[in-house]
């Protein structure tokens, strides 16, 4: 403000007085304004943004744009590229017009050197540790500069960053996330003004992952739904920047945030889409896990466990038909006498299986045996009978494997009172588990450890730092079932060990907020419901 005063003419220094003075009407004539501190906002700092060069605006206008702190080199190229953009009109490309472009470029790059120390003599930017990067000196100054005349069109502007981008990638160091910001900002025009978007749909991919595995899902689901609305308006036909795999891929995993992110209508929406135009079984698999756990969530626990069903036949496995109780208990016996006679080496060191194809189906294997697990007894018997089968009679595993195991404790605990082989089975299972270290399986293998086994060799209080480290690999997994399951074991080994009563209450309802309602699941929320009425 002293600054502007002085600038103005309102402020000065009198050397006959040795002294500073000021004129009183002119300082509020420069401060009117209708509601007392309303100079100081925003608009304040943009009229002092409005006093310097053009160049200086224009940079600043970029630069808000980018960031706190921007490249000086990459702002030149977006406010030459006009210039130098000569590629776009190859036709145009003659001596006179290498020239003309050469020196307006130079005439660009002495105006835009003068703008930027204009904003820095104005101490709004501030040069930082490389040469080629500066900062805004103030949060505020950011904020103003994207309220400039020159900053209107921002639509355009960020297609033009995200263009830039593209082309100079080497010349600015803005990250991923950045890169699918700018990209999203410009979602229209991209699509308007450029035909093929596959290098664009790549970043907007890689950013959604890196997202996905930070745990920022909402972030992923952004990036995905720009990177769906610049594909193709036909995407799974063959044309040109219609990719199979890339479609396939997007979908599914758009797919799945939907759903975990509650959007349930949208996501079996794009699983119907995906599962009438994808060719073979196994590209199917993942979709069928998806419309699974949508029919799970809905209620629909048979109707989840037929789309599994349906995804085993597609890929050549012989259903078997439904087995009666005594048939299991025979194959149950079989079973374990081979698994007790086997090599534990053996048993644990198989190699993976290396087709993706194949891989595939120990995914849908796992899904049905979690699926029949709320709903069918036998099916669920059948189901964990024959996935411990397979891997003793395959050359190679599936990483899931370790589940079934799991699964097959918890029979010969309920079904035969076997305890004694029930842990030998959960320790095979968690060896295994271990051994591949996937977040959904293992999130689920020590829930179902804790829920089973564990009660016959560990104290109850031991449980909970087990049943913690489940709810960790469930969130990155975003497994809500799991989550669910082992925040209602706490609940209930809070109550066995004498917890506060009021505090229980408390955990159950607060535990598993972050799923939102979650009192309408089908499976999973069972131990909060139950704990919650004892309390």
């Amino acid at each position: 403000m002293l600054e502007l005063c002085y600038r103005k003419g309102c402020l000065w220094y009198s050397w006959k007085d040795a002294a500073w003075e000021y004129d009183l009407d002119s300082v509020f004539a420069e401060f009117d304004t209708e509601a007392y501190g309303g100079q100081l906002s925003t608009s304040f700092i943009l009229k002092r943004l409005q006093d310097l060069p053009t160049s200086s605006r224009a940079i600043l206008a970029w630069g808000s744009l980018l960031g706190n702190t921007f490249s000086f080199s990459f702002v030149q190229k977006l406010l030459g590229d006009s210039l130098q953009n000569v590629d776009n009109h190859p036709h145009q490309t003659t001596t006179s017009t290498i020239k003309s472009s050469t020196t307006a470029s130079l005439r660009l790059t002495e105006t835009a050197v003068d703008g930027l120390q204009a904003a820095l003599q104005a101490y709004i930017l501030v040069p930082t540790a490389e040469d080629d990067s500066f900062s805004f000196s103030h949060d505020r100054y950011v904020q103003a500069s994207a309220s400039l005349r020159e900053c209107q069109n921002v639509e355009n502007m960020h297609f033009q960053i995200a263009q830039t981008l593209m082309k100079y990638s080497n010349l600015d160091s803005r990250s991923l996330y950045a890169k699918a910001q700018h990209i999203c900002q410009a979602e229209s025009l991209i699509k308007d003004r450029v035909h093929h978007r596959s290098s664009y749909r790549e970043i907007l991919i890689q950013a959604a992952q890196r997202a996905i595995d930070s745990g920022a899902r909402p972030t992923a689901l952004q990036y995905y739904n720009v990177c769906l609305n610049l594909m193709q308006p036909n995407p799974w036909d063959a044309a040109p920047d219609v990719y199979y795999d890339e479609t396939l891929d997007v979908f599914t995993r758009t797919a799945q945030l939907c759903s975990h992110q509650g959007l349930l209508e949208r996501a079996r929406r794009l699983a119907s889409e995906a599962l009438e135009a994808t060719r073979v079984g196994s590209d199917r698999a993942p979709l069928w896990i998806i419309t699974s756990r949508l029919l799970s969530q809905q209620g629909d626990i048979a109707g989840a466990f037929q789309a599994l069903k349906t995804s085993m036949i597609e890929q050549g496995v012989e259903w078997e038909k439904s087995l009666t109780l005594d048939e299991l208990d025979h194959h149950y016996d079989e079973l374990q006498r081979r698994i007790q006679q086997a090599d534990k080496a053996d048993a644990l060191l198989k190699p993976l299986v290396a087709d993706p194809a194949r891989a595939t189906l120990g995914a849908i294997l796992a899904e049905a045996i979690s699926a029949a697990f709320w709903s069918e007894a036998t099916m669920f018997y059948q189901v964990a009978s024959t996935m411990v089968h397979q891997h003793l009679i395959l050359d190679a595993t599936f990483h899931q494997m370790g589940l079934s195991f799991a699964y097959f404790s918890m029979i010969a605990v309920v079904r035969k009172s076997d305890v004694a082989f029930a842990i030998q089975c959960q320790d095979i299972g968690q060896r295994m588990l271990e051994q591949h270290k996937d977040s959904y399986t293992y999130g689920r293998g020590l829930a179902l450890r804790a829920m089973f086994t564990d009660g016959f060799r560990i104290p109850i209080r031991d449980h909970i730092p087990i049943l913690e480290e489940s709810i960790e690999h469930a969130q990155v997994a975003g497994d809500k079932h799991a989550y669910l399951l082992a925040t209602g074991l706490i609940a209930s080994c809070r109550l066995y060990q004498g917890d506060d009563m009021a505090d229980v209450e408390n955990y159950c309802a607060f535990a598993a907020e972050d799923f939102g309602d979650w009192s309408k699941d089908v499976s999973g929320p069972l131990g909060h419901a139950s704990f919650s009425s004892v309390c």
